[in-house]
């Protein structure tokens, strides 16, 4: 099986048999990512904010090594995106606050209805993201059905 594919079970999905292509569904992925990256950046540039993207979910498909990717392959620029901890620092409201401003304030979170090998609680997520001021600015439709938010926080004068 090759390394799509073994991400593609990994993260819960049926593909099918190993001689046959994945669904089409898989293809829009990248798209969506395209997407993401390019209305992050044009969000912060418009508020003279360098942007510091982290992900309050964790994907298999839809992670920050894509939106990196779509970075580089249409924007051709180096995008950094973090991404939460759940296994390591604890799936709690404290732990995300804390990784919401060190070592670097984040001001773009994205959450997303939980998929099937999901370990971070949104409401925990959501929760440190209101205390820090973030709203939800954005929605996006993943091409599994789920949505995807984007929060934003301005920066503090």
């Amino acid at each position: 099986m090759t390394d799509a594919r073994t991400q593609l079970v990994g993260a819960g999905y049926d593909i099918g048999p190993v001689t046959h292509p994945p669904p089409a569904i898989h293809r829009h992925w990248l798209p969506l990512a395209r997407e993401v990256v390019v209305w992050s950046l044009r969000r912060a540039e418009q508020r003279d904010q360098p942007l510091h993207l982290s992900l309050g979910f964790n994907d298999l498909i839809f992670g920050n090594s894509r939106l990196t990717l779509a970075a580089q392959l249409w924007l051709h620029r180096w995008l950094p995106v973090d991404y939460l901890h759940s296994f390591t620092a604890g799936d709690t409201v404290a732990s995300y606050h804390h990784q919401l401003v060190d070592p670097v304030p984040v001001n773009a979170l994205i959450t997303a209805d939980p998929g099937p090998r999901e370990t971070i609680t949104r409401a925990k997520v959501v929760a440190a993201a209101r205390s820090l001021g973030f709203v939800p600015v954005k929605s996006f439709t993943m091409p599994d059905g789920r949505t995807m938010r984007v929060w934003w926080r301005e920066r503090r004068t």
